[in-house]
């Protein structure tokens, strides 16, 4: 396995016998990467700003293409060579990227898609269990999303997303009994924290897997910024299924967990805190099932397809942005197999 190391963000690319990875701002020479004959992986940390010639030097090597996120690694699957269509998919990215009007259009639209998502969702709950404290919260969150037609960049609408979210989090202690719960990204500080960070970063992990497939740079993101060296497209895609799946999926398993408190144990490596082995196997499980569905119930990675096809759908057209309905229709089953057969089959596979 070929490791590039913590390097900083930069690109990698082929000069047709070579795979080279080159600093964006001139911060250290280029660094060439050899590839043994025996070599069938490599990781690219981060894959950001990677070239269409970068991509088809991989494919044409036969060579894995992994996300690496501290010890999580999402692998792709190369099979034969690189396809045109992914190749003709990025270059259209790039272009569209260039367009300060794309960029604040989507960004719009996604964050849109969250407020929506996240209003409809605390509305859900309000409802079923008669908890009149969520009213102002929803209410606020609405008027945020009337809002955002007054923001005319990416930057105040990072803003606009930022305080909706602040409304939003502040029904969690609300739902969960939790009082004075306070969101710490990526900190592990307490055992809701902890849930959150996991089901942000396995949803990220779904989507990136799948933009990939589509032929994607990872880069290229609007809401997210690539200097933190992480897939910020797929973050962006992920921010309208944050809500609806990510979300609920940590208040149900905190709602109806049993023996909670054996979950979790102090992190040994680190600050905060980390799952003890029946606590890891107990939340894989209930992630693979509420992601690829159960005996009783379809399971959510349909959302994750949809949103990542409808966005390369709408990249290769030019527009208008889709009002992401299909985040609030019924769960889409993109395997299109009778649930038994699909079971039988086991929950983890992807559609073609």
């Amino acid at each position: 396995m070929i490791h590039l190391g913590p390097l900083r963000a930069g690109c990698l690319h082929s000069d047709g016998t070579a795979l080279v990875y080159r600093p964006v701002r001139g911060e250290g020479p280029d660094q060439p990467i050899t590839v043994a004959e025996g070599d069938r992986l490599i990781a690219l940390a981060p894959w950001n700003h990677a070239t269409p010639a970068a991509l088809h030097a991989c494919w044409r090597r036969s060579i894995d293409v992994c996300l690496v996120r501290g010890a999580m690694i999402t692998p792709l699957r190369s099979v034969g060579g690189p396809d045109p269509a992914r190749l003709y998919l990025r270059r259209v990215q790039h272009r569209r990227h260039t367009s300060e009007r794309w960029r604040v259009t989507l960004a719009r639209s996604l964050v849109d898609a969250k407020t929506l998502a996240q209003q409809q969702t605390i509305a859900q709950y309000r409802r079923r269990e008669g908890l009149a404290a969520l009213e102002p919260i929803i209410t606020a969150i609405a008027a945020d999303r009337v809002a955002l037609g007054r923001h005319d960049s990416a930057e105040s609408l990072r803003g606009a997303e930022g305080h909706a979210a602040m409304l939003a989090w502040q029904a969690i202690p609300i739902l969960t009994g939790v009082a004075g719960f306070r969101r710490q990204p990526r900190t592990a500080a307490d055992p809701l924290n902890l849930l959150f960070d996991c089901a942000y970063s396995w949803l990220t992990q779904l989507m990136a897997l799948h933009l990939l497939e589509l032929g994607a740079d990872l880069g290229l993101g609007t809401l997210h910024s690539d200097a933190d060296r992480r897939p910020t497209l797929a973050l962006d895609l992920i921010e309208p299924l944050r809500p609806i799946i990510a979300d609920r999926f940590v208040l149900a398993a905190w709602r109806e967990g049993r023996n909670r408190d054996a979950w979790f144990r102090p992190a040994i490596d680190r600050p905060g805190l980390d799952f003890t082995p029946a606590g890891r196997s107990t939340i894989n499980q209930r992630w693979r099932t509420w992601i690829f569905g159960g005996p009783r119930r379809a399971g959510q990675y349909g959302r994750v397809v949809a949103t990542a096809r409808r966005w390369s759908w709408t990249l290769l057209r030019g527009g208008p942005w889709p009002a992401w309905q299909h985040l609030h229709d019924p769960v889409p089953d993109p395997l299109g197999q009778d649930r038994s057969t699909r079971l039988a089959h086991g929950n983890r596979r992807r559609p073609a």
